[in-house]
């Protein structure tokens, strides 16, 4: 074909040649055979093929959708389709190109192009002119798009409306832009809900409110419900509210205890019609605060053992004070200062002398919740008090004084106590902790001119130092760590026992009220 067209060609320029007249500065004579009385008919020259310069043309012959086999992607419904693609120009196709699909929701003809790039389909292989290849795959889409509506799809070849900046033509030229577009095909989506998320993953039994969301929920409708499905039981919820992508609901209280899963379902049926999200119902018990007290203050009475001491018999300061805890094996040490007066006549210095908390289960520990917020209680921890706690000593002004039990009166202390505020709080996994504020309080009286003198200056110390000291020991070593879980361990124990758990039943967490704790568990 090329040889007859260059032929074709080149007698075409040699007849121009011969018919072009000649120009220059010299003449020159050319003889010829003398011109035949008819010129004979030059053969017919044809121009180049111009159909073979067309270029490729891309159409979509046949595009099938199974509508009837979608199935379900995470939030996406996924149709099996077919189709072919065909070159109907006239030149070979060897880029690559995408098809991408449109969409109508409604079928009102606006037509929605898929814009995500991974969705579309590339295609690398060359299409020969008259040449039709298949394409299989699956169509995408959200349930939400096709959940109970109709929507028409049609598929679009060498389409780049995924691009930013997408060429208006598409990857190939193409003879005609304009018949890009495959038939038409409905989809008519049934009722696919889909479950994303649930807002809490503990519901108290006809009590919380239960948010579950996602897409394609619908309107209410009396067919429809949340299924609560545990074991064999499938228990319909109480509806508090439904929107296209949130639904509300209540656990009824006889929904079975623990892990349980909710769904979208018939209301007639029971049949579930969804995925499910999954949570655990529980069920309360109310334990009122005197029994709870009632109970613990046994156990506190052999929990904590105070000593404060600072007297080795001599003048000398040295504070071997602590706080035993039950089940510790080291006792935890309280920081109690010296307390030194220094006067216009002397010296005074006061140590203590084995001021012990009260033993004994008729006294000595009490607990109560007056002026306590609701999560709050007050550990009242009392001192024996017998004989003179506070030995004085006192030394003269001047370099040659001596400390000397001459000249300082001993000290009594009365009605000491240490107060143990403890605020609970729900650590989580049915564990309850703490944080907790100490204050140590003492009445302090002597008799003589001595005490007289130095009385003012004295109980300021005695509060500035002392008192705010030894309570604030008290409270870091009830603050640590393993006491702070001995003492919860030991609550938690007292609230099963009290409510008769059963051991399989496991505590959720913990509210607290102005009456008592309320205790969820399942």
């Amino acid at each position: 074909m090329k040889d007859r067209i260059a032929f074709r060609v080149a007698a075409v320029l040699f007849f121009a040649l011969l018919t072009t007249p000649v120009f220059g500065t010299f003449a020159q004579t050319i003889t010829t055979a003398p011109m035949p009385s008819k010129v004979p008919e030059l053969p017919k020259v044809n121009l180049p093929e111009l159909d073979l310069l067309q270029p490729p043309d891309l159409v979509i012959e046949s595009l099938e959708i199974e509508t009837g086999k979608g199935a379900k992607h995470g939030d996406e419904t996924w149709y099996p389709f077919s189709l072919g693609v065909k070159n109907i120009g006239k030149l070979p196709v060897t880029d690559h190109f995408y098809i991408v699909f449109e969409r109508d929701f409604g079928g009102q003809g606006s037509w929605e192009p898929d814009r995500e790039r991974s969705n579309a389909i590339r295609i690398d292989k060359p299409i020969l002119p008259d040449q039709a290849i298949g394409v299989s795959g699956h169509l995408k889409l959200r349930i939400s798009q096709v959940s109970e509506r109709t929507v028409v799809v049609r598929a679009l070849v060498d389409s780049a409306v995924f691009e930013e900046f997408p060429p208006p033509d598409g990857y190939i030229r193409e003879l005609n832009e304009n018949n890009n577009s495959s038939n038409a095909v409905t989809i008519q989506g049934r009722y696919q809900p889909n479950l994303t998320g649930i807002s809490i993953d503990r519901a108290l039994k006809g009590a919380d409110e239960v948010i579950i969301t996602g897409s394609g929920f619908g309107s209410q409708d009396p067919g429809r419900t949340v299924l609560l499905l545990k074991d064999s039981q499938k228990l319909p919820a109480e509806i508090t509210r439904w929107t296209e992508h949130s639904i509300g609901f209540q656990v009824p209280v006889s929904a079975q205890l623990g892990y349980t899963r909710a769904c979208i379902g018939s209301s007639d049926t029971l049949f579930p019609v969804s995925n499910s999200q999954g949570l655990i119902v529980l069920g309360s018990l109310e334990l009122p605060w005197v029994d709870l007290l009632d109970a613990f203050n046994i156990f506190m009475r052999t929990f904590f053992s105070i000593r404060l001491h600072t007297w080795t018999g001599s003048s000398n300061y040295e504070n071997i004070s602590a706080m035993e805890v039950y089940g510790q094996e080291d006792p935890f040490p309280l920081e109690v200062p010296l307390v030194q007066l220094d006067t216009d006549v002397g010296h005074y210095r006061f140590l203590i002398n084995d001021l012990n908390s009260a033993r004994g289960i008729e006294w000595g520990f009490s607990m109560n919740r007056n002026n306590c917020e609701d999560n709050q209680f007050r550990l009242v921890i009392d001192f024996e008090s017998e004989g003179y706690e506070l030995i004085g000593y006192y030394k003269v002004l001047g370099p040659a004084g001596k400390w000397d039990r001459t000249g300082a009166p001993d000290v009594d202390v009365d009605k000491v106590s240490v107060e143990v505020l403890f605020r609970l709080r729900d650590a989580g996994g049915g564990r309850l902790d703490y944080d907790a504020g100490a204050i140590f309080k003492g009445d302090v009286s002597a008799s003589g001119p001595v005490w007289n003198s130095i009385l003012n200056t004295f109980q300021k110390g005695w509060r500035d130092d002392i008192e705010k000291e030894v309570g604030l020991s008290v409270r870091i070593g009830v603050n640590e760590q393993q006491t702070r879980y001995q003492i919860c361990s030991s609550f938690v124990t007292s609230i099963r026992q009290l409510l008769k758990m059963k051991d399989n039943e496991k505590i959720s967490g913990y509210n607290f009220t102005s009456n008592g704790i309320q205790v969820l568990y399942y």
